[in-house]
């Protein structure tokens, strides 16, 4: 929050605080990252950090409920304090290493609430329902047009922790939008016959870029631009793997161009745990089967799919639903098929590279995930990873379930009748609707529509309460 204050007064990359120094190793004896980098703000972060503690405390003594409705006006809230006061210095050098890019919905929200309302509380929901907008009209007309895994991905925008991470202010909310974006522009470029057109170049340079400027962990999605020319035959001229290169290439300038400008941030000098980023690379070449353990128990370790996951929904108590519910939601999801998905033969004519590529950019965003929180999270030397959140691997849970759902049609389907139908002129999937899948489509259906109820019960409660 204090980060989007600070560039919606014109300041895009977080200055160094100079008066005071934070943590580092004790290896650091100079202090090269000990640095913090931060900015003023004013009575808008002071709210939400009184009302984070306030909701902390109505939890641990049980005395009152956290909040009542509406917010503004409870009473053990400070929902009356106004923006433009009390300006003082805060180091937020853990959100100072994400671009402006990811804030952009927060900064527009932060300007136009400004018009209506000076009361800081008010300025926060606005912030948060700005996010949340942007993020569901991208995945929803990103359901609309995907030609493979509709359901899959409906399924995942509305895990619990989905809905709690897209109702708060944060870089992962466009981040999770904008990798959405990219997987299914990607697999619309590769389900077409003959070349693409401007529209879909356009869209396809906007997205590629895109991962860039959102959280550089995200950048290995590149790789999924190797299905357009795998899928789509007329993409493997000379001309279109220049353009599909030159997508690559910008998005890798971007993303330079802003490393050079954070690449001296330590996040992990706000806490007193030995962090040196400095000093953790020189450790991590010097021990490499010791980083690569300790890759390999994350992953082992790793919530891929966000299950028993509620994020900030957690705050109000037991939920009352189990974890498994997520399992058997996506399993769902996975062996329905919709009568509007047009990629399905396609994709499961070269189902192994599907997969290979697929599997391939989730493995690489993983080790860049564990790596930058070994680096900015771990003290020296430490033999595992901490830090990592469910809500991190949102972005690339779509990886890993769309090669089920072409290894499932690859079972059902076999290739040579696959071929078979590739040759007809009208190129549909009418083998994949089967009546047999009624009554769990039926179920299905059921399942989305609770889901729906208690998204909005846990928007509702995220929005207005933390």
């Amino acid at each position: 929050m204090a980060r989007v204050e600070t560039i919606a007064h014109g300041e895009f990359n977080a200055p160094k605080i100079t008066k005071v120094k934070g943590y580092t190793s004790p290896l650091d004896k100079r202090g090269k990252d000990a640095t913090l980098y931060g900015g003023m703000v004013d009575s808008l972060y002071d709210v939400a950090q009184h009302n984070l503690i306030v909701l902390q405390k109505g939890k641990e003594r049980n005395s009152y409920g956290p909040y009542s409705f509406p917010t503004w006006k409870s009473k053990q809230t400070q929902s009356d304090a106004q923006i433009n006061h009390n300006w003082r210095l805060e180091a937020f050098s853990g959100t100072a290493v994400n671009s402006p890019f990811v804030y952009l919905p927060y900064i527009l929200a932060y300007w136009v609430s400004q018009i209506f309302t000076s009361n800081a509380y008010a300025i926060i929901i606005m912030m948060r329902l700005f996010g949340l907008l942007t993020v569901s009209l991208i995945v929803f007309f990103c359901i609309k047009v995907i030609p493979i895994g509709k359901w899959v991905l409906a399924s995942v925008g509305l895990l619990p922790l989905a809905i709690a991470n897209d109702a708060s202010i944060s870089a992962d909310v466009l981040t999770f939008a904008m990798c959405i974006a990219l997987i299914t522009e990607v697999l619309i470029c590769s389900s077409k016959e003959g070349q693409l057109g401007k529209k879909n170049w356009v869209m396809l340079y906007i997205c590629s870029i895109s991962m860039g400027v959102i959280k550089l962990s995200y950048l290995p999605l590149l790789l999924l631009l190797l299905w357009i020319p795998i899928f789509n035959r007329s993409m493997r001229s000379r001309r279109s793997i220049l353009l599909l290169s030159g997508c690559l290439v910008a998005a890798c300038i971007v993303f330079l161009l802003w490393y050079v400008q954070i690449s001296e941030i330590n996040t992990g000098a706000l806490y007193d745990r030995g962090i040196s980023p400095t000093f953790q690379k020189k450790f991590m070449f010097a021990h490499p089967l010791t980083y690569l353990f300790a890759l390999v128990k994350l992953f082992f370790e790793g919530n891929f799919f966000g299950v028993g996951e509620y994020g900030m929904i957690e705050a109000f108590g037991p939920t009352g639903v189990s974890g498994s519910a997520t399992v058997i939601v996506l399993c769902l999801a996975i062996f329905l098929r919709d009568s509007r998905e047009s990629g399905h033969l396609k994709f499961i004519h070269h189902g192994i590279y599907f997969s290979l590529v697929s599997l391939a950019a989730f493995l690489c965003t993983f080790l860049l995930i564990g790596t930058a929180l070994y680096l900015q999270f771990c003290p020296v030397g430490s033999t595992f990873i901490e830090g990592v959140q469910s809500r991190y691997y949102l972005p690339i849970t779509l990886l890993l379930l769309l090669p089920i759902i072409i290894a499932d049609g690859c079972l059902k389907y076999p290739v040579n009748k696959v071929c078979g139908d590739l040759n007809t002129e009208t190129n549909e999937i009418s083998l994949i609707e089967d009546h047999r899948l009624y009554r769990v489509t039926m179920i299905m259906v059921l399942c989305q529509v609770l889901s729906a109820v208690f998204a909005l019960l846990a928007l509702f409660k995220v929005l207005f309460a933390y």
